[in-house]
């Protein structure tokens, strides 16, 4: 009797679980609808909500799935709440069977933390996570750029720099290789090694004449000789641009203060050792 009583237990709770399961995956089309229409009527705090209780309940069906796109979106485009867009990106990164998919996420992460929360240590984790799976060139020329920024702002010279020579072997688009020439120039002067960024600068105004004198690289020279206080060759720099610039009063006075400069440097005239 008792062996019966148990073995009916065993059977009610076994049925039970099927229920309650059956139950549960019997809602989830009805929560997603209403996440739809929460999400129409720009309800987005309870839309999410509903769309996140998807995602938990059912973490691999197409309900969980679509639940988590529209919820990417809705966070970044709509609410602005990149932390959670991020959370509903690397939910797809982790459950979609998609590859394209999951490498988009995982871009649109390493965009947000680089891009919208400027958190560079995690961007360089999203980047290099990318590098391991990307194939396409031009996309591995980007990463590696915003890899050697996100370098860059934390002050590591050393690896910014080899982030932006890895980018210069397979860069095939001109104005890309000016573009990373350009900020390689920026991190010798930081790293102090101004020689080597006056010689790239001086590189790129023979390569690229009319793009050097539309993005008013005797500017950058100028810096570059006025650190090493040479400063007739910086006002030289300057002055071949003033008639062109946007701003000629901005690089007279900037000429005037280098003059001011140079007259104030021991060995001047009129001024003892």
């Amino acid at each position: 009797m008792i062996i019966r009583t148990r073995a009916l237990l065993i059977s009610l709770g076994a049925a039970l679980a099927i229920s309650l399961s059956g139950c549960s995956f019997s809602f989830t089309p009805m929560e997603y609808r209403r996440a739809q229409n929460e999400l129409k009527s720009k309800d987005y705090k309870d839309a999410l909500s509903l769309f996140r209780k998807i995602m938990n309940r059912a973490p691999e069906s197409k309900w969980a799935l679509d639940s988590a796109r529209q919820a990417a979106r809705a966070a970044f485009f709509d609410t602005k709440n990149y932390n959670q867009a991020i959370d509903f990106y690397t939910y797809l990164v982790e459950y979609s069977r998609d590859q394209n998919e999951r490498v988009n996420s995982q871009r649109r992460i390493a965009s947000i933390y680089f891009d919208n929360l400027s958190d560079y240590p995690r961007s360089i984790e999203a980047y290099n996570k990318l590098l391991m799976v990307e194939t396409d060139p031009r996309q591995i020329v980007k990463y590696r750029f915003n890899l050697a920024r996100s370098y860059f702002y934390l002050n590591r010279f050393f690896d910014s720099k080899n982030e932006i020579e890895q980018a210069l072997k397979i860069s095939k688009k001109p104005d890309r290789t000016f573009e990373l020439k350009m900020f390689l120039a920026s991190i010798y002067f930081n790293m102090k090694q101004v020689p080597k960024a006056l010689e790239i600068y001086q590189a790129l105004e023979s390569k690229y004449p009319k793009k050097a004198k539309s993005e008013n690289l005797a500017l950058n020279e100028s810096v570059c000789y006025e650190e090493e206080e040479k400063f007739d060759n910086a006002i030289s720099e300057l002055q071949s641009i003033e008639s062109t610039y946007k701003d000629p009063e901005f690089i007279a006075l900037k000429i005037k203060r280098l003059k001011e400069r140079k007259a104030n440097m021991p060995g001047a005239r009129g001024l003892k050792r």
